[in-house]
């Protein structure tokens, strides 16, 4: 019989931190899942170690190496379940992870992607910060626009909604996610939960950190076709390459990423009647906090002051409590030169 759920892994080379990443499958709360993992062209320990489990629930995939995007479309051909849950070889699931998330999924029937909060760990395991993302759909088509606000290891996925859309796209190397997201976000409703149910192990060899300068190329793009979709109009992908990199060689350049974000705003509280109240007011508290940004961004002809007066029509809180912050910060830091 088909399981519930197939859970599906890619490792490359991964034995440092694989045991951990497995085993916190295995000891899964919830036991109906087949845990497919793809070794692509791995030349450590990695296929001995998967190998060295006796649980019938894993399903090895043994290929050339092909890169992440392609082996995950490989595990989402062989997936038999339902529900597909993401994993990565460097991270580790809370025991309750699949349980918790098959229950949402089960009782909203309108989502079909679902990620969660993450710990952030390092090599050795030891915690630093905690990272939570919006948990509703439209802010999350708000945020999709400039970043990708559901972290990919934790997300569970309706096979069949997946399937339906392709797939991971094979053009993206890096980033494969993210516009993942960007398509579904067209044919299903997105979410995220506030529990924290993933171990996000951040270390110099993960994909992210080998592969950011693509990565953030491939972000831009994604972000431009987003904009593209909601804006009905071909924006110019410079723009948001300046906003990305935060490269601005004049105020112009600032007001063309002002103007951006203030009709994507328009576009998503004023023109958009689909948005509650709450979702109004966090759509246009993060569009005040990316104008402060630009606000900071200095060219050879001063600052951008008139943007701070769109980003306080906005929303004053915001920019009164960074204006508060920056006093403090600025106080403190002439107090300590004084004692020094």
């Amino acid at each position: 019989m088909s399981p519930n759920v197939s859970v599906v892994m890619s490792v490359y080379n991964g034995e440092k931190y694989l045991r951990p990443a497995i085993e916190s499958i295995l000891n899964q709360t919830f036991s109906d899942f087949e845990f497919i993992i793809i070794d692509d062209g791995s030349t450590d320990e990695s296929a001995a170690i998967i190998n060295s489990y006796n649980d019938a629930r894993i399903r090895l995939i043994q290929q050339e190496n092909k890169g992440l995007t392609l082996a995950l479309n490989v595990g989402l051909r062989a997936a038999r379940g339902k529900y597909i849950a993401r994993m990565d070889a460097d991270d580790i699931s809370h025991p309750s992870r699949l349980a918790r998330q098959l229950a949402y999924l089960s009782q909203h029937s309108e989502v079909g992607v679902l990620g969660t909060a993450v710990q952030i760990i390092d090599d050795s395991g030891n915690a630093s910060g905690k990272s939570r993302y919006p948990t509703s759909h439209e802010v999350i088509r708000w945020h999709l626009c400039f970043n990708d606000p559901i972290m990919h290891p934790t997300v569970m996925m309706r096979r069949g909604v997946v399937i339906r859309a392709g797939g991971y796209n094979a053009d993206m190397v890096t980033a494969q996610d993210y516009d993942l997201w960007r398509r579904l976000s067209n044919v299903t409703r997105l979410a995220n939960m506030n529990d924290v149910l993933l171990f996000l192990r951040r270390h110099k060899n993960s994909v992210s950190s080998m592969y950011s300068s693509m990565q953030r190329k491939n972000s831009i793009r994604i972000s431009h076709l987003m904009i593209t979709s909601i804006l009905s109009e071909n924006v110019p992908i410079d723009v948001l390459a300046r906003f990305q990199n935060k490269d601005f060689n004049t105020l112009n350049d600032i007001r063309k990423v002002a103007n951006l974000i203030h009709r994507l705003y328009q576009a998503f509280v004023v023109d958009d009647d689909s948005l509650s109240p709450a979702e109004k007011q966090m759509v246009r508290k993060d569009a005040a906090r990316r104008l402060l940004v630009l606000v900071c961004q200095r060219t050879y002809e001063g600052y951008a002051w008139d943007i701070l007066g769109l980003a306080c029509r906005l929303d004053p809180l915001v920019v009164g409590r960074a204006a508060a912050r920056r006093l403090h910060r600025i106080l403190r830091e002439r107090l300590h030169s004084s004692l020094l």
